[in-house]
């Protein structure tokens, strides 16, 4: 659930800010689900603001799979209510992931 919360925050924000701190912050390798990883680097590539049809667009068939197809992306965006609590997610799978 954390990593799909830092997803969705990073695909949601439309100014990018949020996106580009949590970058600096995570690497792609605390992602411990093969297809959230690849996602997370995707979205790295892709300039904001950022909708579900040309991330998946940018993110290649077999990592579209990965995350259930342009449905699962969609639900994917809709895992947090609002962007608040970006950092504390950040830091909550940062945590969880290095011990």
């Amino acid at each position: 659930m954390l990593e799909r919360a830092v997803l969705c925050h990073a695909i949601r924000d439309p100014s990018g800010e949020t996106r580009d701190r949590l970058f600096r912050r995570l690497h792609p390798f605390l992602f411990r689900d093969h297809g959230h990883r690849e996602l997370y680097v995707a979205v790295s590539k892709l300039i904001p603001p950022l909708e579900e049809v040309s991330l998946a667009q940018g993110m290649g068939r077999l990592t579209l799979e990965e995350c259930g197809g342009l449905k699962g992306l969609f639900e994917l965006t809709q895992t947090v209510p609002h962007l608040g609590h970006a950092d504390k997610h950040a830091e909550l799978l940062r945590k969880a992931n290095l011990n």
